[in-house]
């Protein structure tokens, strides 16, 4: 009987917490599911770090992490997710950023030293989509055979012939008739070990409602509000507050920006003016609120001998379906 080796890539593995850098996070056009995926890959290093940066979720990362992952698995049971490694994997593939991307492959590269097969989804539309399928080689091993791809509810371009060989990199056209979830698999045999096989997830484009609630003041207003909510799904909130200020007179002029949310805040860093001149400060949140919440998002200045020239608050709101 041959010997089936499955990819590692089954399983969640150390590489995909690379995925759920803070850095990489784009608050203003992530998905709810997007961004359920990635509060599932958070690990403790990942979640200090969103917790400094402000990059994460304001009301699920206060407290110690064991907190935060009982909050975090309440959400997920509420909202259903139960994405496996290989979905969960692909929804943080398609948003993350090049240079996030190469530090993922690098480690996966690293971890099939065994060899194996990656395979993942790009350019993904409504349609169609792009799976890549790489095979890294190991001792004993060289081109993958008899190769089958099998996507059910997707269609593969049709250069491709089932049970070639595959040697490095082959992308591969899928087109589908329906617009949900599809899943796939692909297997091949290489050296005297056997099967080889991964499977890969072709995610439906997110159709979901964005709104944007925003307010702006002028000169020498030191505080700016949005109410959001409430909404009879759960939303994700990308919150941005600006703020500009002048000197105004001598004796230590100062000031400061901080947004608030309910559970939290940011606390701009204190600018000291040191002669006559403007200076601004932005900061940006990403919240989730629950179905049936409100919440009111503020922006504040505080000064001392320097005076406001205006302030910004922005709430974009994205809506599941």
């Amino acid at each position: 009987m041959a010997k089936v080796a499955i990819s590692p890539l089954e399983k969640p593995l150390d590489c995909d917490a690379i995925l759920a850098t803070p850095r990489d996070i784009t608050v203003d056009n992530w998905s709810w599911r997007e961004t359920l995926a990635w509060l599932q890959t958070l690990d403790e290093k990942n979640w200090e770090e969103s917790g400094k940066s402000g990059a994460g979720t304001l009301d699920f990362l206060g407290g110690s992490y064991s907190e935060f992952d009982k909050k975090r698995r309440a959400l997920l049971s509420t909202n259903n997710y139960n994405y496996d490694a290989t979905a969960t994997r692909q929804l943080l593939i398609q948003k993350t950023n090049p240079q996030v991307f190469e530090q993922w492959g690098n480690c996966v590269q690293a971890q099939l030293s065994q060899g194996g097969i990656i395979c993942y989804l790009e350019d993904i539309r409504e349609k169609a989509g792009t799976l890549v399928v790489q095979w890294r080689t190991a001792p004993g091993l060289k081109e993958l055979r008899d190769v089958q791809v099998i996507c059910d509810g997707g269609q593969i371009e049709r250069s491709f012939k089932q049970g070639a060989s595959i040697d490095g990199t082959k992308r591969l056209l899928i087109t589908r008739e329906s617009s949900k979830d599809l899943r796939g698999i692909v297997n091949g045999v290489a050296g005297n070990s056997g099967d080889y096989s991964a499977s890969f997830f072709f995610p439906a484009v997110d159709k979901t409602t964005t709104k944007l609630i925003s307010e702006s003041k002028g000169k020498y207003s030191d505080r700016v509000h949005v109410n959001v909510g409430p909404y009879d799904k759960p939303s994700t909130i990308a919150v941005r507050v600006d703020g500009r200020s002048e000197y105004e007179s001598p004796g230590d002029p100062w000031f400061r920006v901080d947004l608030i949310a309910p559970g939290r805040s940011i606390v701009g860093p204190t600018y000291k003016f040191k002669a006559r001149e403007e200076s601004s400060q932005s900061h940006s949140m990403f919240y989730f609120l629950p179905a049936g919440a409100i919440a009111e998002f503020s922006g504040e200045m505080h000064n001392e001998h320097a005076v406001s020239l205006g302030m910004s608050i922005e709430a974009r709101v994205t809506l599941t379906n």
